[in-house]
C-alpha cells in the first residue's frame, strides 16, 4: 500500500512544479506534461539513501526499515514502468519550442 502513494506524491509533485516551472520559467521550456514525465524518473540518490541506511543501521532490524526499503525501490520501478508507458502512448518526449534538454 505504501508503493503507490509513494509513486503517486512523488509524480504529482514533479507535475505540480512542472505546470508552476512552465508558468513562471523561460518560454523554451517545454509544455507541463513533457516537462513533468521527463522529471519523474526516480533519482538512484534515493535508492542510495535507503541502502545505506539500511546498512548502517540495523541490518534490517530497524523498525519500518523493510516498508522503507520497499516503497523506495519498488516505487522507483513502477514510476519508471509508468513513466515509459506514458512516453510510448505519447509518442516519446518531444520538446516543441526547439529547446535541447541539458
Amino acid at each position: 500500500m505504501l508503493v503507490p502513494v509513494f509513486v503517486l506524491s512523488r509524480v504529482g509533485a514533479k507535475l505540480l512544479g512542472a505546470a508552476i516551472a512552465v508558468r513562471t520559467g523561460r518560454s523554451e521550456l517545454p509544455d507541463a506534461t513533457t516537462l513533468g514525465i521527463a522529471l519523474s524518473p526516480q533519482s538512484p540518490v534515493a535508492i542510495a539513501v535507503i541502502v545505506s541506511f539500511s546498512t548502517l543501521y540495523g541490518g534490517g532490524r530497524a523498525p519500518g526499515l523493510a516498508w522503507m526499503t520497499t516503497a523506495v525501490i519498488g516505487g522507483a520501478v513502477l514510476t519508471e514502468l509508468g513513466v515509459q508507458a506514458v512516453a510510448r502512448l505519447r509518442g516519446g518526449l518531444r520538446f516543441e519550442t526547439g529547446a535541447v534538454p541539458s
